[in-house]
């Protein structure tokens, strides 16, 4: 006799949509514990009438670890919890150039876009039979990085700095210079000043034109931070399958770095030699989205931060593993005017000798050459101990060669040398030495 009745309920079950949801019941400070819903961690939910956006940060049964994006929003025990979709709202494609979005996709620096599209925020890295071999240089109108350590399509590379040795500038003006399609600039953990002045001086109108930059400022949590390089990331690959070539710049990793330890120990990951047990993994994972597939590529440039031009440091040398080189900028050179302050002997880029001709090859290595006999003999000539012999010729050569390089190499913010007239310097500064 109730077979009706459960045949009635069955289909009222079926027209009601499924609703999933849980229940905050701790609150720890900034750290909130649901019962439910099922979950996986990174999905984000939303938290009560104030629809408090969060992340779960950690499982353990059937109890959600929260963390807040907004560490001033607050949450009660008895709160729903409701899980959010997993793509993000941005502005459509034909929009997103010339815009400054936050962490979740909203447009910061003018009007709301009239026509949005949903992006999907975590990506697998690129399959290693799907990555493409570097083959083609990528322009950036750098002298020291275009003649000296030549970057190509679809390689990661660090610039590891202190504060205050021009890194900003550098990146404005590759942004500005390179032969790329779009510019992708995340900008983690800057100062709000920071990012204005970036946008304003070193990328400048013409910069922004072909640009989207992400920004999460130092005052926003480490999540919201997380995040801006995760959809940087996310838009740069959206560009990519459009068949684009795409520069991807991130300012800097270092704070990713450090927001993911920061998220890694509320969960009670406490760091070992300054680095937590997760925090290698999802450098990795972030990093390796940059590369050239069949359609189209990501060339990323990630700034690493030094502490007190500590090149050894946890982060730095994490870094250093995952990336296809690193260009150094020198306190040393910056003092002395020498901007962009890039060490090229203490600079390298892995995939240099496989995208440039032989004849380039050789020119770099012989300035090399040059500029390392040189700096073995500095002190000698300051203190005025040396003497020219017929046996020390080719050190007083390099003494003569070191000048020529350094005021080749040395180029004022906003001036664009082509790949071509890098070379054609080089190639003079090499005559009368079998090279040219």
């Amino acid at each position: 006799m109730f077979e009706p009745k459960t045949a009635a309920w069955q289909t009222i079950k079926r027209a009601i949509p499924y609703i999933r949801k849980g229940k905050i019941h701790t609150v720890q400070e900034q750290l909130y514990i649901s019962k439910g819903p099922q979950m996986q961690i990174g999905d984000t939910v939303t938290v009560g009438e104030k629809k408090v956006l969060c992340e779960v940060i950690s499982i353990e049964k059937e109890n959600n670890m929260l963390l807040p994006f907004n560490q001033t929003d607050k949450v009660s025990a008895g709160d729903w919890v409701y899980p959010n979709d997993a793509e993000v709202t941005i502005p459509a494609s034909g929009e997103l150039l010339g815009k400054v979005l936050s962490a979740t996709g909203e447009v910061i620096n003018g009007d709301p876009a009239g026509n949005t599209q949903k992006i999907a925020l975590e990506a697998p890295p690129i399959n290693a039979f799907a990555r493409q071999e570097i083959t083609d240089s990528l322009e950036t109108g750098i002298k020291a990085i275009d003649g000296m350590l030549t970057i190509g399509i679809g390689q990661k590379i660090g610039i590891f700095a202190g504060s205050g040795v021009g890194k900003s500038t550098l990146l404005g003006m590759i942004a500005r210079n390179a032969k790329v399609d779009v510019n992708v600039i995340a900008l983690v953990g800057e100062r709000g000043r920071e990012v204005k002045d970036f946008i304003r001086k070193d990328l400048g109108e013409e910069g922004m034109k072909k640009s989207i930059i992400v920004a999460a400022t130092s005052d926003e949590s480490h999540l919201m931070q997380l995040r801006a390089a995760k959809l940087a990331t996310s838009i740069a690959e959206h560009f990519r399958d459009q068949g684009k070539n795409v520069l991807l710049m991130m300012d800097s990793i270092t704070r990713f770095a450090d927001a993911r330890r920061s998220v890694d120990i509320a969960t009670k990951d406490l760091p070992i030699g300054g680095k937590t047990l997760l925090m290698e993994s999802y450098m990795k994972k972030l990093l390796e989205r940059s590369g050239k597939t069949e359609t189209g590529s990501i060339t990323g440039i990630y700034t690493v931060l030094v502490d007190g031009d500590d090149m050894n440091g946890p982060i730095p040398d994490l870094a250093r593993g995952i990336l296809d080189g690193h260009i150094i900028l020198k306190r040393e050179l910056a003092i002395m005017n020498q901007y962009p302050a890039i060490s090229v002997l203490d600079s390298i880029s892995r995939v240099m000798e496989e995208i440039t001709t032989k004849e380039h090859f050789a020119a770099s290595n012989k300035l090399r050459e040059w500029l390392s006999t040189f700096q073995e003999n500095e002190l000698y000539f300051k203190l005025g101990t040396i003497e020219q012999t017929k046996d020390n010729t080719a050190i007083f050569l390099s003494q003569k060669k070191a000048i020529q390089i350094n005021t080749m190499l040395k180029q004022p913010r906003d001036e664009h040398v082509t790949f071509a007239e890098t070379l054609q310097q080089m190639k003079q500064i090499c005559e009368g030495d079998g090279l040219a």
